[in-house]
């Protein structure tokens, strides 16, 4: 049976990965991606199978979740969102924040961010604060408001299909061309 190999900064960045990505499945889904997160962060290094593969088909699991808490980030969970932002915010980041919501006039944190005078204000230190406690805002986000995010929820779960079903039909359209092109080539012209 094949086993994977993993380096240590791999191992770590996937056990964050699936750390993340959990919060967003039901508590009883949990246990079998938390366990092998404890493996990685333990130094295991031989894997019988893809951990890689894992973390992307929990990745595509709970995509529907995180895209249901980002559409309601910007709309009617706008506010919640920001609050909660500028309460965990370093001071300084607050206030920058505070500073730039009021010259945009933007009623969510996104279209704050893409005003063009963030790109002058928001810093790669401030960058990464926002997107790390955006990250763990949004999942008290989706524990807090299920019911609210059912909506989003079927939304982004109708969205995955049809990004399922384009991607199908890509495939199978790059494997008749792959077909087309050996048959033309192997014809004696």
């Amino acid at each position: 049976m094949p086993t994977f190999a993993l380096e240590d900064q791999d191992r770590v960045r996937l056990a964050e990965a699936i750390h993340d990505l959990v919060a967003y499945l039901p508590e009883e889904e949990r246990g079998m991606h938390q366990t092998l997160a404890e493996e990685l962060s333990s130094g295991e290094t031989a894997f019988e199978e893809d951990p890689v593969s894992s973390v992307i088909a929990l990745g595509e699991e709970t995509w529907p979740a995180r895209r249901a808490v980002r559409q309601y980030a910007k709309d009617e969970g706008a506010e919640d969102e920001w609050e909660q932002v500028i309460g965990f915010a370093r001071p300084t980041t607050a206030l920058l924040l505070k500073r730039l919501r009021k010259q945009s006039d933007a009623r969510d944190l996104d279209a704050m961010l893409e005003h063009p005078s963030a790109a002058f204000a928001i810093h790669e230190e401030e960058e990464a604060e926002l997107e790390l406690l955006r990250n763990e805002i949004r999942k008290v986000l989706w524990q807090e408001h299920a019911e609210t995010l059912a909506p989003y929820l079927e939304d982004a779960q109708k969205e995955l299909e049809i990004i399922r079903e384009k991607l199908a039909s890509q495939e199978d359209s790059a494997e008749d061309a792959e077909w087309n092109t050996y048959v033309n080539a192997s014809d004696p012209v």
